[in-house]
């Protein structure tokens, strides 16, 4: 069972994410229909660890086989996504794996019967697409040794919808 849940109009996800980083390129995906991309993973299952989840939703989504490197950042995200309000706990992993993984020019799809495109994205060129949350293209460019604790969308004591 997934954990996330609905109260109201507010959903909670507890998400956990890839930072999967190869030749300066990274892994983004975004649903069809969005104009926004993010880092690809899922949510995590009751009963699983954050890394143990990201595993599993790398294999079923891409058939990657990864391994965990370490916890980058631990977001705490608050935003709209389709007349929906969200606060999304969120674990960002550095991620790798064994074999390289193959460069696609341009989209590709993922393994699942999802409307989902994925395509590698140069660091330097980050700036061409809307990633989202918003603290990634700075914090991807600046990566250092350290576990940080990041909320977005939370302003001025009110959190997004109150």
């Amino acid at each position: 069972m997934d954990i996330k849940f609905t109260v109201n109009d507010q959903r909670f996800n507890y998400r956990t994410v890839a930072v999967l980083i190869q030749d300066n390129h990274i892994l983004v995906h975004r649903v069809l229909s969005d104009n926004h991309w993010t880092l690809p993973g899922g949510r995590v299952v009751m009963g699983e660890t954050g890394s143990e989840s990201l595993k599993r939703e790398m294999l079923e989504e891409l058939g990657y086989t990864v391994e965990v490197d370490r916890l980058l950042w631990f977001n705490e995200n608050f935003f709209t996504y389709r007349n929906r309000n969200y606060h999304e706990i969120g674990l960002y992993y550095a991620v790798h794996t064994e074999v390289p993984l193959p460069l696609h020019k341009g989209t590709f799809s993922g393994l699942e019967d999802e409307p989902v495109e994925y395509k590698w994205v140069s660091l330097d060129e980050l700036d061409t697409i809307e990633l989202s949350p918003s603290f990634l293209p700075s914090k991807l460019c600046e990566l250092n040794g350290h576990l940080e604790h990041l909320i977005e969308g939370y302003s001025h004591g009110e959190p997004l919808g109150s």
